[in-house]
């Protein structure tokens, strides 16, 4: 996310991958794609904390915390918490695919 790499993120994200903002807002994958691609939200930085993974019969899921420095296509931060840094929780789970692994959130 951080290096805007949408041909990467393409090949991972699940199909039915959803993103929660940390504002509320739900995009679908082809929406975050291009949101991604089109600079909409820059990620300057991603910090995990208090990460924890447990696997089940394939399975991966990760939940945590992560600080995270985001700003818009105007330069603005895309937080509505703080100005120039936000907190928020993390859930996901990775599988595999078609051959390949891919990452999903519930």
């Amino acid at each position: 996310m951080m290096r805007q790499d949408v041909k990467s993120l393409d090949m991972m994200l699940d199909d039915d991958f959803t993103y929660a903002h940390i504002g509320g807002d739900l995009q679908t994958r082809p929406q975050f794609l291009n949101t991604i691609k089109k600079e909409q939200l820059v990620y300057e930085s991603i910090a995990p904390t208090a990460v924890r993974v447990r696997v089940y019969d394939g399975l991966a899921l990760v939940t945590g915390r992560e600080d995270m420095r985001v700003r818009n296509s105007a330069g603005l931060s895309a937080s509505r918490f703080d100005s120039r840094k936000s907190t928020c929780g993390v859930t996901a789970g990775g599988c595999s695919r078609r051959g390949r692994p891919s990452l999903s959130s519930p």
